[in-house]
């Protein structure tokens, strides 16, 4: 019998430090705290995924490739991937006017930069590295371009938020 009422005890005990918690975290997060969670959670799942998969493919012996170059597309294949990524979710950021989407997508457009300039420029054989800085300047004359065009609008994102 004594048994079965320390049971009940520690059930009930936990049960209450449980509620306790959950009362605190209810008060705590909101359902707009838990969204954009949810939203970071998601996009850091989608970059890891396929960054998985670009990786797989390469490493895999569908391309009939010599080791050297399945590492140079693959590297290639990634900072295009992060930079293409970062460049949808800057526009993404620039038409919803969210300052945490921009300053996600200038964060994550910035790895890919870093990338190209301390790995790609020292690893890649000349036809990768050219074909990465290609890309890296399509992306930023885009990004003057869209500047240009839109310079009063990021202007105002900018001392608004």
């Amino acid at each position: 019998m004594k048994k079965k009422e320390k049971k009940l005890y520690t059930r009930n005990l936990f049960f209450k430090i449980t509620n306790k918690n959950l009362d605190s975290i209810r008060e705590n997060l909101s359902i707009r705290n838990l969204f954009i969670f949810t939203i970071v959670a998601t996009n850091f799942f989608i970059v890891w995924s396929i960054s998985f998969e670009i990786t797989s493919v390469f490493d895999s012996n569908i391309f009939d490739f010599d080791n050297d170059t399945k590492s140079y597309a693959k590297a290639l294949g990634l900072t295009i991937f992060w930079g293409i990524y970062a460049g949808i979710l800057l526009i993404i950021g620039i038409s919803k006017r969210s300052y945490q989407i921009r300053s996600a997508a200038i964060f994550l457009l910035a790895i890919p930069v870093v990338k190209l300039f301390v790995y790609d420029t020292f690893n890649l054989e000349q036809i990768y590295r050219i074909t990465s800085y290609v890309f890296l300047g399509v992306l930023l004359i885009i990004g003057g371009f869209m500047y240009q065009k839109y310079e009063d609008r990021i202007k105002e994102f900018i001392l608004k938020d």
